[in-house]
């Protein structure tokens, strides 16, 4: 019997590989590959740990892995190891995870005892087996008699609406030939399907009656909820996650956290695109326009007197002219000509750390990634593109979270991003020419 160990890249997957099976060399996450070993405590179960992964849409090759092991491999059952301090983005994998209708432990790992989470809550609302371990203190003897007794299954776990509900089912029907033709759990290939994968959408291959018949279905649904049935589905999900959440804190029942002004404000591309146009027009006038370049100013005046006074000072003193020049042209003018940038930076970084609490840039990402997967991105690559507008290096590092070929474009494609530096040296160029 073969357990798949699935978490993300900063989970701690592999400290958890090594304390089942005693293997503790280094794995590779960036690469297509799985490691698998025999469990120590059990000689007849093998674990397989699988490259990290946040969701079941793959942004590089070793994440199109871990997928197509789950989906082709298929093994006898999967571990999702979930950081506690990383719990309701962890649970919105294990809802993808489920519909893969494989057998499923999830393992929840460095719960503090302050945070309350009632584990009872979560079994009831997910169906599944769920253990809390500790692999920092090495506390895993749970998780593996649970892996012993075999895992578990999604039994009544009601994500979606029953409308919802009812049109996944209608659609499961309708194309059941399809999916079973090419091997796919149906539930996760009709939401797939209905989301736009596209690499799901061409496996399946619909004929244009069935087709038709599952965009009706669709539109059907669409009509009273006034956003892509895709959409909404990924709403349902979140929505579901943060109720057990809110049930499971303290097993108190506790009512979930508030969804943020944006989620109803930018529902739709069409009035969110505008809108978050109009919101960094407004950022780069603040930090680019009178506010940051008048503070900016403000700084190099500072330092060009500072600069005079030392130079004056240093030729009472009858100072070499090269170290005079060394100390105020080199020195004071270099850290001058930085420091003045420094606040339209730090306003613009400003200003977009408060649309990323705000919620805005994920609602933003979310609605971005199918046209950014079009062009090998993902709506992760949004954040790092913006900070690319107030410097490109912690844009490009950022960008190692979309993967291989997301680092490449970001690579090629943010070094043309305008920053206050690059604005400052383009000005110097063109009044020398």
């Amino acid at each position: 019997m073969t357990y798949a160990l699935i978490g993300s890249r900063t989970s701690r997957k592999s400290a958890l590989y090594a304390l089942l099976t005693g293997d503790r060399r280094p794995f590779a996450e960036d690469e297509a590959e799985r490691r698998e070993n025999l469990l120590r405590f059990h000689k007849q179960l093998t674990v397989a740990e699988l490259p990290g992964i946040d969701f079941l849409t793959p942004e590089s090759s070793a994440q199109a892995y871990t997928r197509d092991y789950l989906l082709i491999g298929r093994p006898d059952g999967m571990v999702h190891l979930v950081r506690a301090d990383a719990l309701r983005e962890g649970l919105r994998l294990t809802l993808e995870l489920l519909e893969l209708g494989t057998p499923m432990i999830l393992a929840i790992d460095g719960i503090d005892p302050e945070q309350g989470i009632n584990l009872e809550v979560l079994r009831g609302a997910l169906g599944i087996p769920v253990v809390a371990v500790d692999v920092a203190e090495e506390d895993v003897e749970e998780l593996v008699q649970l892996m012993d007794e075999g895992a578990g299954t999604a039994a009544g776990c009601q994500v979606y609406t029953p409308d919802a509900e009812r049109a996944l089912q209608s659609i499961e029907g309708l194309i059941m030939h399809d999916i079973l033709a090419v091997g796919l759990p149906p539930r996760f290939a009709v939401v797939r399907l209905i989301e736009g994968d596209l690499a799901i959408t061409r496996l399946l291959a619909l004929p244009q009656s069935e087709s038709v018949l599952v965009r009706r279905i669709i539109s059907g649904l669409e009509q009273p909820l006034e956003i892509p049935l895709g959409t909404a589905l990924g709403e349902m999900r979140c929505e579901f996650v943060d109720s057990i959440l809110g049930r499971a804190r303290d097993g108190t029942g506790s009512p979930a956290r508030p969804r943020p002004p944006s989620h109803l404000l930018l529902a739709d591309w069409v009035v969110a695109l505008p809108l978050f146009a109009l919101m960094m027009l407004g950022i780069f006038w603040v930090s680019l326009g009178p506010i940051g370049g008048g503070m900016g100013r403000l700084v190099a005046e500072f330092f060009d007197w500072s600069r005079a006074w030392l130079a004056y000072a240093m030729r009472g003193l009858e100072w070499n002219p090269v170290l005079i020049s060394l100390w105020t042209d080199g020195l004071l003018g270099t850290l001058g000509g930085f420091l003045s940038l420094a606040p339209q930076v730090l306003l613009l970084q400003g200003a977009i750390a408060l649309l990323d609490a705000s919620g805005v840039i994920a609602r933003l990402s979310y609605l971005l990634d199918p046209p950014l997967r079009r062009l090998g991105l993902s709506g992760a690559a949004v954040g790092p593109m913006l900070l690319g507008f107030g410097c490109g290096v912690p844009a490009i590092l950022a960008m190692s979270r979309t993967g291989r070929r997301g680092r490449r474009l970001a690579t090629a494609i943010l070094p043309f991003f305008l920053c206050s530096g690059k604005l400052t040296v383009f000005a110097m160029l063109i009044h020398l020419l």
